[in-house]
Parts: structure tokens; C-alpha cells; sequence
């Protein structure tokens, strides 16, 4: 028996407070972290709610002729759905929901090319309360399921009130052209027992990343977690059947522990990794894979590859330490950008690094590295949050210039004593 209403998101919508760009199904409530005036302009912005129709977009309803959409374009968001229903005190409870993110700046509907990192998880707090951050909420584990609906997100939980209410929710870490959610067969049933696994490790986050998503390129496996990694299984099951993964390797850095290997599809279509620690429950993470141009097939290989989490502590050692400032120039920026920077006279006097490269320009175990990013928005990707996620530490100055020369004299009055680093 589901306990909870409209469960198919099929039963008809309503402009929540009359917000047009706010439309919820019937039964549900919306719910998103609001934007703190200090917040990048990208990040944290109010979601656009509205229905995902089949008529219009197959790919996005399960079942029925809808699903829910939560999605921010050009920005991040922390946003989900809720509901708060009756129920027996005591009772144990499971929740499932079917969700799946589409997150890319290209315009490619069945895949998430480079995408924002979209974390999906489902919530049951056995008290009924009306806050989407009580520490009392059991959390499923999060997971980050793209372009299609994988296994669902499930957790269990006992009612410890006559009410419990329960909450979808998706965290988008990086600004894309779309970064939506869709929620569909949602359900809330009593169980004679919990899960035993419910109860499990929730901080691990299994993701999937290709720099094209085609046949014959190397889809990386990442696991990150705040705690070590115990003998983790992983399964991969696609076009071609399934495979059990070799062990990969496990890194311990500044932001925890990180498990990563990588796989090559031969064929196209869904595939699905399934990362398993002993009695915890299985976190699953799917990828879409395209044809390859040409052809392309090859047999599907997994192998452990260098550690690129961000984070950790990889950078080489230098041979005494110094204070490195990088002038990073976007792709785009012709040789009049780099007269303009001689014409400064800051390579003469203080003799810092110029380039294209966003690594080059961040990497490095030094006490003080300082990049000044000009034209962050000429990046054919968000630069500024790449720098903050790949090279945590480095202190960013985005300069904006309009012409080669306004450089020059920026550069000329710049005191980096007195310029506060981003964020």
C-alpha cells in the first residue's frame, strides 16, 4: 500500500504561491537552499519546477503521462521535493523513488556530456518535521544516476511519530546550460522490517565521468567517501552483460578517501555500476554511452588509473618552497593579450608565470599560489569552480578586461596585498 499521494506525479500541478516557474504536483511541497548574498552568481539559484511531459519529452517520464522536473540552468542548486503523510506510530517504513539527472551544456537530450556533478538522494524523517536539514532525516546514500532511470534510491525507517515526512533531493555542485532533475513512481510502504543495510555507510558518492561518452573511450569509476574503503565490489552491467571489476586504487587525501578505476564500453547503450562494501547497501551510478565516429569497438577493460580526486594531496613537491602568481589567459586570448601583459611591466619586475593552461596555472605543493584568471566567462567552462574543485587552495583573482589594453593598466595598479581571492 503507498501511503503517499500523487506518487506518479500524474495527478495534476499547481503554481505553488502562484509562481509560475514554481509548478509542483498536486500533494507535493518545494524546497531548495535560497542564495546567500555573498554566493557566486551561479550558485545556489532558485530551481524552475514544472512537469516533464511524455507527449514532449519521452525520455523523462517512467510511468504515466509525467514526471516532476527541478532543474537550474547556468547554475547550482540544493533543492528537492517533500511530502508529509499519516502513519502508525512505529511502523517501519521504506521509501523508493525513481529519479535522474541531465546535466551538460550541450543540448544533446539523452546525454550528460562533462556534466555538474548532480548527487540524487531520498530522505524520511520518522518524526514528520518540516525541515529538509533535521539531523534526524534518514538519508539513503546518494548517488549520481544520469540520462535515464536506473535502480531507484531506496531507505528505510520506523515512524516515530503518528506523521512522517518524506523528501527527494538533488544537489548540483557545478553550474551547466541544464542541470535538471526528474523524480517519477515515488512510493512509501509499511515493511515488517528494516534493511539491515539502511543503516549503513550514507557519505559515499559513486560517480561516472567521460570526456565523450562514445564507444571506446575510458569511463572513470570514482567512489569518494570521509571513510576508508573496505574490500569494495564493483559490477558493471551494460550492452555487452555484466562484469565484476578489478580492485582499483584507494587514495587518502584532504577531503577523505577515494576509490577510483575506469572501464571501456564496446557497445552503445546504458550501462550501470553497482559499488559494493560488504553489508552496506549497493550504490549504483548509470552512464549513457553513444556510437563512437568510425566505429569504434573494443573489448571492455577495467583497470586502476592515477588518482584525480579533488583534494588530495598529488601535487609534486618543489625543491624549496616560493610564491608562484599565474596569469591564466582564456583559449580564445590571441598574442595582443600577451603584449599587453609585457607592456605591464609585472613579468620584468615580479616575473610571473603567463599561459593557457588552467593545471599548469594550479598545480604545484606550494604554501602560496596565487592565479589571476582573466575573462573567467571566455571558458568554454565554468573556470572559476574548476579551479576551486581541482586546486582547493589556490587563491583566484578573476580580471575583467575588455580590450588587450585595459590589461595593461589593470595589472599596472594591481596590488595583490589588497585584493581579496574569490569566495
Amino acid at each position: 500500500m503507498n501511503l503517499l499521494q500523487n506518487a506518479g506525479f500524474d495527478a495534476g500541478y499547481r503554481a505553488w504561491n502562484g509562481i509560475e516557474e514554481i509548478t509542483v504536483a498536486e500533494g507535493w511541497l518545494p524546497f531548495w537552499v535560497a542564495q546567500h548574498p555573498e554566493d557566486a552568481a551561479w550558485k545556489n539559484r532558485r530551481p524552475v519546477y514544472r512537469p516533464a511531459l511524455r507527449a514532449l519529452e519521452p525520455y523523462r517520464a517512467r510511468s504515466g503521462p509525467a514526471s516532476q522536473m527541478v532543474g537550474t540552468s547556468w547554475a547550482t542548486h540544493i533543492a528537492g521535493l517533500m511530502q508529509t503523510v499519516s502513519v502508525t506510530q512505529g511502523q517501519p517504513l521504506r521509501l523508493t523513488a525513481y529519479g535522474h539527472a541531465w546535466s551538460t551544456n550541450a543540448d544533446v537530450i539523452e546525454q550528460s556530456i562533462d556534466p555538474g556533478n548532480v548527487r540524487l538522494r531520498v530522505g524520511i524523517d520518522p518524526y514528520g518535521g518540516k525541515n529538509p536539514f533535521d539531523g534526524r532525516i534518514i538519508w539513503s546514500a546518494q548517488r549520481v544516476i544520469y540520462d535515464g532511470f536506473a535502480q531507484p534510491l531506496t531507505v528505510d525507517a520506523a515512524a516515530q511519530s503518528v506523521s512522517v515526512t518524506v523528501y527527494l533531493m538533488s544537489s548540483a555542485e557545478w553550474p551547466k546550460k541544464h542541470n535538471d532533475v526528474y523524480w517519477d513512481d515515488v512510493s512509501l510502504e509499511p515493511v515488517s522490517v528494516i534493511a539491515s543495510s539502511s543503516a549503513g555507510n550514507r557519505d559515499i558518492l559513486l560517480t561516472l565521468n567521460s570526456s565523450t561518452q562514445q564507444v571506446g573511450y575510458p569511463v572513470s569509476i570514482q567512489a569518494t567517501s570521509g571513510h576508508p574503503f573496505l574490500s569494495p565490489d564493483v559490477l558493471i552491467s551494460g550492452p555487452q552483460g555484466s562484469l565484476k571489476a578489478a580492485p582499483g586504487q584507494e587514495r587518502e587525501g584532504g577531503r577523505g578517501y577515494a576509490w577510483q578505476s575506469e572501464f571501456i564500453p564496446s557497445l552503445p547503450g546504458p550501462y550501470t555500476v553497482t559499488f559494493t562494501l560488504g553489508d552496506v547497501a549497493a550504490i549504483s551510478s548509470s552512464i549513457q554511452i553513444s556510437s563512437a565516429v568510425g566505429g569504434q569497438s573494443v573489448i571492455p577493460i577495467v583497470k586502476p588509473v592515477p588518482d584525480r580526486t579533488p583534494g588530495l594531496t598529488s601535487h609534486g613537491m618543489p625543491r624549496t618552497q616560493y610564491s608562484r602568481v599565474y596569469v591564466l589567459l582564456p583559449p580564445t586570448a590571441g598574442s595582443e593579450w600577451l603584449n599587453a601583459i609585457v607592456a605591464s611591466q609585472v613579468w620584468e619586475e615580479h616575473h610571473w608565470t603567463v599561459g593557457y593552461s588552467a593545471d599548469d596555472a594550479g598545480i604545484g605543493d606550494l604554501d602560496q599560489r596565487t592565479v589571476l584568471v582573466v575573462n573567467a566567462p571566455a571558458w568554454p567552462d565554468p573556470i572559476l569552480p574548476w579551479l576551486e574543485m581541482w586546486y582547493p587552495g589556490v587563491k583566484v583573482i578573476p580580471i575583467t578586461a575588455v580590450a588587450s589594453s585595459d590589461l595593461t593598466s589593470i595589472l599596472k595598479s594591481l596590488d595583490l596585498s589588497k585584493v581579496p581571492e574569490l569566495g
